[in-house]
């Protein structure tokens, strides 16, 4: 980032210099800006304040289903089907007996446990019933019984003639269960191989809330390998709502051949960068494919048809999330964001959402990567538009396409394409402006915007 803005001709003040218009922040530092300031109307940050109502694996599965139940009474049955655009999810402890007879019920299903706000791999383990059945039940009742214990100690510290202060012991802070070695060790990372459910729940490390997940265990393969799709969002407002997507990511393959019977082997299942770079052998660049290679590679299996509804499907899986927290999310107009989306593929080419990450990792790992997300954060800054440069009307910036303007974006006809000349395309032609994983025509657009902007200036003399 720092490279983008220097070679933009900006300056970098001091921490306690008042005088600036970016804040380029982690997420964790943006409470202490937003709380104890106040923004002037040319100061800009990167995040929402509650953006953890879209990127907390938890909330995003309840404001989905809470955006489904309000669509199906409105009988808007389509759209409510988008809402299941993420795997079955439990929210634990809170539905552990939900997700109880869901598991007891499902003879054979494979499942993934993941800490509800957690990256990179981390503390992830997946395990199939017919293996793993009293070990997991186990390891829930106690996940359960420390939840409660916590709220009842919780309780109590807040009455009348208590200290104020809760002791360790008061919250039951130590090991549940007979076994010693912590299962959930700090930050989150499992010691133990990812198909082996933990015996016992170490409360001083344990995350507030975990998530369980159906586990989708027929993903689409290249070359016998598993992988998943990392592409860029840009929110530039939630009230009206403004999304612009990045035309260019990439698909994170897997080291290791997918193999259902291997669940211990990380690298076959997790397509997280952290894991596969801890193989010695890992070949960085080819555990990446750009989005226009995989395109390429798809619509030569299954045709440009097929390939075309996939990304328009994606498109509406990225919508569909956002508006689930439209209402949520507290709108500042200081704030943007650029968020990570990552998809799966299954076998029938059907896009699954994963997780949505509000600070995606912006350091390279190789040129390729630089030039991307380069490129990317040099478009986000045009967008935000701090120079005040653009009319406020492009359908594309850079990279950028304009995805949703309160209401959705579609690309336009080819001329004489529907035999019609409008600008709103007809029903039976309207797809949504998403251009992932097509020719970035980056450099020539913005070029165009130059000569537009001269022209204008010219005109406005």
């Amino acid at each position: 980032m720092k490279d983008v803005l220097r070679d933009r001709g900006w300056e970098e003040v001091e921490g306690d210099d008042e005088l600036w218009n970016l804040f380029w922040c982690e997420v964790s530092q943006l409470r202490a800006t937003l709380d104890h300031r106040r923004l002037d109307s040319n100061q800009r940050v990167p995040h929402f304040r509650n953006h953890y109502e879209l990127t907390r694996k938890n909330l995003l599965s309840r404001n989905l289903k809470r955006l489904r139940r309000n669509l199906m009474r409105q009988g808007r049955t389509q759209e409510a089907e988008m809402c299941d655009c993420i795997p079955v999810t439990f929210e634990l402890p809170s539905e552990h007996l939900m997700f109880v007879e869901e598991f007891r019920r499902k003879h054979g299903a494979t499942w993934i446990i993941k800490p509800s706000s957690g990256s990179q791999g981390r503390g992830i383990f997946i395990f199939q019933k017919q293996v793993q059945s009293l070990k997991l039940l186990t390891w829930l009742k106690e996940l359960n019984d420390w939840k409660q214990a916590k709220e009842a100690a919780i309780q109590n510290a807040s009455k009348p003639g208590s200290r104020g202060a809760t002791s360790s012991a008061a919250l039951g802070v130590g090991r549940v269960g007979s076994a010693t070695a912590s299962a959930v060790p700090a930050g989150g990372a499992s010691q133990q191989p990812p198909d082996t459910v933990p015996t016992t729940v170490d409360l001083e490390v344990m995350p507030e809330v975990w998530v369980v997940q159906k586990y989708i265990d027929r993903p689409y393969l290249i070359a016998g390998k598993k992988f998943d799709i990392r592409f860029y969002v840009l929110v530039t407002s939630f009230r009206p709502l403004k999304v612009w997507m990045a035309r260019e990511g990439f698909a994170r393959m897997c080291g290791d051949a997918y193999d259902l019977r291997s669940l211990n082997n990380q690298r076959g299942h997790l397509t997280n960068m952290a894991i596969q770079l801890k193989g010695n052998d890992t070949d960085v660049p080819g555990c990446k494919w750009g989005l226009r290679r995989l395109r390429q590679f798809l619509t030569t299996a299954h045709g440009p048809a097929d390939v075309d509804r996939l990304f328009q499907r994606i498109a509406h899986v990225v919508m569909t999330s956002l508006r689930s927290v439209q209402q949520a999310i507290l709108q500042d107009r200081h704030c943007f964001e650029l968020y990570g989306y990552d998809v799966l593929l299954d076998e029938e080419l059907n896009p699954w959402l994963l997780e949505v990450n509000a600070s995606p990792s912006l350091t390279a790992t190789d040129p390729e990567d630089y030039r991307l997300k380069y490129q990317l954060l040099e478009d986000v800054l045009n967008v935000i538009d701090m120079e005040g440069k653009l009319t406020g009307h492009e359908r594309q910036v850079g990279g950028l396409d304009l995805l949703w303007d309160d209401g959705p974006v579609f690309r336009r006809c080819p001329e004489g394409s529907c035999g019609v000349l409008r600008p709103q395309p007809p029903n039976q032609c309207r797809s949504l402006n998403v251009m992932l994983g097509c020719y970035n025509n980056r450099t020539e657009q913005l070029e165009e915007l130059g000569r537009w902007r001269e022209i204008l200036a010219e005109h406005s003399v």
